[in-house]
């Protein structure tokens, strides 16, 4: 939640910083690789990535989970 509440936050106007303890290990990912792992989204947590602007990047990968 730290870069969604910097997001929010700079949308008011409020200048951020956002630290990292360490870089991210990330060498292995390919940019257009897809993660394969599920993600259950309530819809408070969609009304905020609206608000920050990332849904629509979000909803074009996304559907409704129905199976197990």
């Amino acid at each position: 939640m730290g870069l969604s509440l910097a997001a929010l936050l700079g949308k008011q106007g409020i200048d951020t910083v956002l630290l990292e303890a360490s870089e991210p290990v990330c060498d292995d990912w390919l940019e257009d690789s897809i993660d394969l792992r599920d993600f259950a989204i309530t819809r408070a947590s969609r009304r905020l990535f609206e608000q920050v602007g990332a849904w629509p990047a979000m909803q074009s990968r996304s559907c409704a989970y129905t199976d197990m």
